[in-house]
């Protein structure tokens, strides 16, 4: 995480300590023995950068703004959570639950083992691959946070005004559009779009520079999805 002192001053103190136990029922992430080992005063400009794990604590010295900009690192729960819910997605189980067997049981109620066993045999049909992992990721990785709006073109070109003024212009990533590749799969936005090989090397340009230079010749097929990522929002024509 990087700290940037904005306007005034503030005093920070850091700690490497491995006692990171909190304080309970605090609204925030506090210390409950904090020990500093270092500190310095940030002026206008200044810029602190905090290693992962690293403890740290801010007072203002003057009437201050700090901004903090840094990348949150997803717990396992939470991988795992979404990762199940994307698992929902695609699971293709074949089967009914049958258990023409059944016999009276001494207590009605009992949740007999038979059923039990035979639930379990037809849940362990699923399963997945590096491949479905790599996809969640993907996916997972570049969706947009729910406050996040794309905005559409009010009065977008057709086709061919938007390729001859790309080829003219070049074009960028919108701010808020977050892009991603693994082999021929391009993931933007939350959304996985496989394309082909002419496609992917141009495509995969987008991806790591978040723009691409005027006078660009795209494929057929890279022109429909810049196409489709323009009149969606995610992508802007260069304006220099």
């Amino acid at each position: 995480m990087f700290l940037l002192q904005g306007e005034g001053a503030r005093r920070w103190r850091i700690s490497r300590q491995r006692d990171l136990s909190l304080v309970p029922g605090a609204p925030l992430r506090i210390l409950r023995r904090f020990r500093p080992v270092r500190e310095w005063v940030l002026q206008p400009g200044d810029m602190l950068y905090l290693p992962p794990r690293c403890a740290h604590d801010g007072t203002a010295v003057t009437d201050c703004i700090t901004c903090s900009i840094g990348f949150r690192a997803p717990g396992a729960q939470e991988l795992g959570a979404r990762f199940l819910e994307f698992l929902q997605d695609q699971l293709q189980l074949s089967g009914i639950y049958e258990d023409p067997d059944l016999r009276p049981q001494r207590h009605p109620a009992r949740l007999g083992s038979s059923m039990v066993q035979k639930v379990k045999r037809m849940l362990g049909h699923i399963r997945w691959s590096g491949a479905d992992v790599a996809r969640f990721l993907g996916c997972h990785l570049t969706e947009p946070k729910a406050h996040i709006v794309f905005t559409r073109p009010s009065r977008p070109y057709t086709a061919r005004a938007f390729a001859a003024r790309s080829a003219r212009h070049g074009v960028r990533l919108a701010l808020p559009t977050r892009m991603l590749f693994r082999g021929g799969t391009l993931f933007i936005n939350g959304e996985a779009c496989p394309v082909g090989t002419p496609a992917a090397r141009l495509l995969v340009r987008l991806a790591d520079r978040r723009r691409l230079p005027p006078l660009i010749r795209p494929d057929r097929e890279s022109a429909h999805w810049l196409y489709q990522w323009y009149r969606a929002g995610y992508i802007e024509l260069n304006r220099t």
